[in-house]
Parts: C-alpha cells; sequence; structure tokens
C-alpha cells in the first residue's frame, strides 16, 4: 500500500468503506470513504489507491483534531489485514465469473479477527494450525476446512507474487496440509442425496409461482443454481422439440469448456409464462416473486392492509433485486422446507443442489453414465477431448442429452 494505514478497506455492497478505529473512537467501526464530506461513497469500480487516499486524508484529519494516532504496526511492514484487503480486490477481480472473491473474502475473514494487527513476515505455520483447530474446535466439516486452509495457501503465493512477503514466508504458510479422512477430530460431511419428488411438490405447494417455476426447471434439466438464476432469453435456441440453454458464465468457462443445458416439453411449458422478459433481462425475477407473495398474503389475511402498498415510506422495508443470486434462491427455497416440516415432520428439510442430484441420479439410472455427464454438463471421458472440435463435442452432447431431456419432460 501506498500509506501504512491501520484498519482494512473493502469493498461493502458496491462501496468502498474503511474498517478501523480513529483517534478520538472508543472502537473499531466502519467508515465510508468519500472524496469530500458531502460526496457519496466511493463505488468499488474506482482503483483501491484513490480509497487509500481518502482514507489517508480522513485519518490526519482525525489525528489533527484529537492530537493522537491509532496503535499502528511498529515495524511500517504490511500486515495480515492489509494484505487480505488486497487480495480480497485481487480475488474479485479474478473470479469475476465466479464466487470466489466472496469465498476469499470469508475464508481471510478469521485470519483477519485472529492475527489482522501483526506483520505478515511474522505469520508462521503454526498460526494457521491454530486457526484450523479452531476451525475444528467450532463443529466445521473437514471438507469445509480443507477448502478454507487451500484459500490460505492461495493468499499466501499471491503475498510472494505481489512482493507482501518473502519466499521463506510463503513456504511456512503452504506447508499446512489438508485433513485426511478418518485421522482427524473433524466431523464429516454427509454426501448430498438426491431429493424424492413427492418432496418436492408437497414443499412447494405453498411458494410462489416464480419460485416454484424455478424449482421445477431445476428438477427437470438438472442445471446449477448459478445457471439457473441467470437464464435470459438470448441465452435460449429453439432445435425442433427441444429448447438449448447457453449459459453467459457457468462454472468451467475459465477451462474453455461448454455448457449447454437441453430443455424438454415439460420444462418449456414451466417456461412459457416467463419469455415475454426482454431479452437481456433474466427470465425470473425476485420482485415478481414478492409481489406474487405479497398479493397470496393480502388474499389470506382476515384484515385489510392499512397503508397501501404504492404509499409505503421509502426505505421502510428492503426492496427486491433486479435478479436472482445463488444465496437468495437457496434461502427462499430453504425456508419453504422448514416451514413444511415444522407442519409435517414426515417431509424432510432439502437444499435446491438436491434436485441436480435427483435429476443426475434418475438419467444415470435410465440412460446411463454419459448421458447424466451430458446432462449435468459434467466433462466428457478423457481422449474425446483430443479427437473431437468443440462443434462436434457440442453436438455430441445435444444428442446425448436429447433422450434424457425427452424422458424427463
Amino acid at each position: 500500500m501506498k500509506h501504512n494505514l491501520p484498519g482494512t478497506i473493502r469493498s461493502n455492497r458496491g462501496r468502498w468503506s474503511w474498517a478501523v478505529r480513529l483517534p478520538g473512537e472508543d472502537r473499531r467501526r466502519t467508515h465510508a470513504l468519500r472524496l469530500s464530506p458531502e460526496a457519496p461513497a466511493l463505488p468499488d469500480s474506482v482503483p483501491i489507491e484513490i480509497a487509500e487516499d481518502c482514507a489517508w486524508r480522513m485519518l490526519q484529519a482525525a489525528e489533527a483534531e484529537h492530537g493522537a494516532a491509532p496503535p499502528r504496526n511498529a515495524s511500517g511492514a504490511c500486515t495480515v489485514e492489509q494484505a487480505v484487503a488486497r487480495y480480497v480486490v485481487a480475488a474479485r477481480d479474478y473470479y469475476a465469473q465466479s464466487r470466489g472473491g466472496k469465498d476469499a473474502e470469508a475464508a481471510l475473514r478469521r485470519l483477519t479477527r485472529l492475527y489482522g494487527p501483526r506483520p505478515l513476515a511474522g505469520l508462521v505455520c503454526p498460526d494457521l494450525l491454530d486457526a484450523r483447530d479452531e476451525m475444528v474446535a467450532e463443529g466445521y466439516a473437514r471438507g469445509t476446512i480443507n477448502r478454507t486452509m487451500s484459500i490460505w495457501r492461495c493468499w499466501a503465493r499471491w503475498c510472494h507474487d505481489s512482493r507482501l512477503c518473502s519466499a521463506a514466508t510463503m513456504q511456512e504458510l503452504v506447508a499446512v496440509q489438508a485433513l485426511k479422512r478418518g485421522r482427524t477430530r473433524a466431523r464429516e460431511s454427509t454426501p448430498t442425496e438426491p431429493v424424492p419428488h413427492w418432496i418436492v411438490k408437497r414443499t412447494m405447494a405453498g411458494a410462489p409461482p416464480t419460485l416454484r417455476a424455478m424449482v421445477a426447471v431445476q428438477e427437470l434439466s438438472g442445471m446449477r443454481t448459478g445457471e439457473l438464476v441467470q437464464m435470459r432469453g438470448a441465452d435460449l435456441e429453439r432445435r425442433g422439440r427441444l429448447l438449448l440453454y447457453r449459459p453467459g458464465k457457468h462454472k468451467n468457462a475459465w477451462r474453455g469448456q461448454f455448457r449447454v443445458v437441453v430443455l424438454g416439453p415439460r420444462a418449456q411449458r414451466v417456461l412459457a409464462p416467463y419469455l415475454s422478459a426482454p431479452p437481456d433481462a433474466p427470465l425470473f425475477s425476485p420482485a415478481r416473486c414478492e409481489a406474487e407473495r405479497l398479493a397470496a398474503q393480502r388474499a389470506t389475511s382476515p384484515t385489510p392492509r392499512r397503508t397501501p402498498l404504492g404509499q409505503r415510506k421509502e426505505g421502510s422495508r428492503r426492496r427486491p433485486g433486479a435478479e436472482w443470486t445463488v444465496c437468495d434462491y437457496a434461502k427462499a427455497v430453504q425456508k419453504h422446507a422448514a416451514e413444511t416440516h415444522a407442519a409435517d415432520e414426515s417431509v424432510p428439510e432439502w437444499r435446491p443442489y438436491q434436485l441436480r442430484s435427483a435429476c443426475g441420479t434418475r438419467v444415470r439410472a435410465w440412460f446411463g453414465l454419459e448421458a447424466a455427464r451430458a446432462v449435468l454438463g459434467h466433462s466428457m471421458r478423457g481422449g474425446v477431448t483430443d479427437r473431437y472440435t468443440r462443434e462436434a463435442m457440442e453436438r455430441e452432447t445435444i444428442r446425448t442429452a436429447e433422450r434424457a431431456a425427452l424422458a424427463l419432460g
């Protein structure tokens, strides 16, 4: 960093913010960074160097007013929280097509809490082992802990490449080994089981039509949740009785792999009411789902609404976003699953990813492994990519998935 700033500069809801204890403050607070006191907060689209300059001016003003500076790193070297803040910004740019930036921020939050003010050069392997043991004691699954440690190792390598730490420090941090099955006190996560159709049908009986349609399309196609929430009319192509969906972003795009989802007649009937949306807009809108929920609530409410919906105070409630996120969709489905389970304990709770598992299980049993790989978007068997071009591979995948899509509907 250009300035040896205390605290952490990070992106918060699209704006730059600074978590720090300034002179005159009794605890650490989150401050919005602005070019001037009257200006709006800086968007995270501007370079972080501008945000650092704003934070530096804010720090100088606080020191001039209160005559004291907050505790700083005495050596002037890069601290752990500064290195984490820089890596999170770089990860959001590097993993722009996926959730890698958010996952990195969540995984490194523990290191910032435990060792934030310490110099990065003083961080050693036992420190990461202590953080790992803390996760084991808190009950995290072994797979979750290993994924977190993998992000820690990537962060250490990035710090070395960015000249924030020495090769010795990097080697010290990447030496942390993954936990082995059966050789650790960490619990094992339960495998994802396919959810039966009768459970899905009973759970979504009282859900808004938009949410029911999303669940039905995912159950019939086996697509990933991230592919479902971004579905647009511009990404759909008619091919005879089938409808082909090519997601604009998908999990393996960075590997150069293609992804095509084959939608059969039943899935097309579910999608029909939503195809009137603009070509570049997502087919499934959270605002439409919320309007359907409120309309059903008003229809069943015994008392009339005191304040009309259009006359509510601005900012009195959180407005739905322009498009679904993976987390919002999962929370909506899990909410209905929990409510159904509370009313009837014979109906277990489930997650959206189990719909993909259920689709893959049915296709695997009916048409074999290659059809399941084609439907789920898994890579083809070794050697196939050497014999076929990308276009031929795509035609072969569509041909393999066509029978399964017609059978599923």
